[in-house]
């Protein structure tokens, strides 16, 4: 009958469907963020130098002064989501504005923006003689747009190693 090959039709179309976004997916290549930095009370930030895109971690936790005030390293393994995380992807002009103390001068804006929502973050810090440092590693990082359908991209392995924690 129609209705059964229809039926049969559109399960066949559907079959893989099960994420069309995952169609999508762009892998991030961090290399091509060559500037790093961190301040407190935990933000990693990997950026162009220009500005044009970077990519933002951000956890409240209080782990910096946990840190300072223990004099020893701390460790802390977050899954998303998670309230105490933001990561977070940017595309345009000095997106990294305000962040760290950091601005080129050009003036903000975001044109592409993508949050993540699974993935793994392990974070260290550890005090040093010139303050705290911190490593970061990413693991599994899914990120798409709230505003509606875009690409979802994908950041696999990825860490930011011994990164001087600035105060601002």
């Amino acid at each position: 009958s129609t209705v059964a090959l229809a039926g049969i039709a559109l399960a066949l179309s559907l079959a893989g469907c099960d994420s069309p976004q995952q169609d999508l997916a762009l892998t991030l290549d961090p290399s091509s963020l060559d500037q790093r930095f961190a301040c407190a009370d935990v933000t990693v930030v990997a950026a162009t130098e220009d500005g044009r895109e970077a990519l933002f971690v951000g956890i409240e936790d209080g782990l910096a002064a946990e840190a300072a005030y223990l004099g020893e390293a701390v460790e802390a393994v977050y899954e998303l989501p998670d309230p105490r995380l933001t990561i977070r992807r940017a595309v345009g002009s000095n997106v990294y504005q305000g962040l760290c103390g950091r601005d080129n001068g050009q003036p903000w804006r975001v044109d592409e923006r993508q949050e993540a929502y699974s993935g793994v973050v392990t974070v260290q810090l550890e005090p040093s003689a010139d303050g705290v440092r911190v490593t970061t590693d990413l693991s599994g990082l899914v990120l798409e747009s709230e505003e509606g359908p875009g690409p979802v991209y994908t950041l696999d392995e990825t860490r930011f190693e011994g990164l001087a924690l600035d105060e601002d």
